[in-house]
């Protein structure tokens, strides 16, 4: 399981660091707009937080970021995430590993995607944002209050 998670920041690290060493006009550019800006602006009411969807995927899917036939406590909550979500007709996906780049990818963005592929598994993310081990009711949330 920890194994998992460290590929998933390894990935995380590598997307980051290739986004960010060929802009690092953009990154100093980025650094002094986000001095000012809160990050309490980029959290939802549950707990979600603002983020890219990976590439490869859907981002009007759910994303269920744990491993495949996980018999431990993570991938039982994932397993259960994923049934939940399709018995209400929400489309989404299970998948165990993820890649981040492009425009969007901010220092800040970097903080937020570690924060959340780093946490307690399963990772979740609802259209642009993510959470780490959020229920299926916070889950079902979120979704319904980005769908409106």
């Amino acid at each position: 399981m920890r194994l998992i998670q460290l590929v998933l920041i390894a990935a995380i690290g590598y997307g980051a660091y290739n986004y960010l060493s060929g802009k690092d006009a953009q990154k100093k550019s980025a650094n002094s707009s986000l001095t000012g800006a809160s990050t309490e602006a980029s959290h939802s009411s549950n707990g979600f937080i603002d983020m890219p969807t990976p590439q490869g995927f859907d981002a009007k899917s759910v994303i269920v970021f744990a491993p495949p036939n996980c018999p431990e406590a993570a991938g039982q909550r994932a397993d259960e995430m994923m049934r939940r979500l399709t018995q209400a007709g929400i489309p989404a996906v299970r998948a165990s590993s993820a890649n981040f780049s492009g425009s969007n990818i901010t220092p800040e963005t970097v903080g937020h995607l570690n924060s959340v592929m780093a946490g307690e598994l399963p990772a979740v993310f609802v259209l642009g944002t993510g959470k780490a081990n959020p229920s299926v009711e916070e889950t079902l949330a979120q979704y319904s209050r980005l769908v409106r």
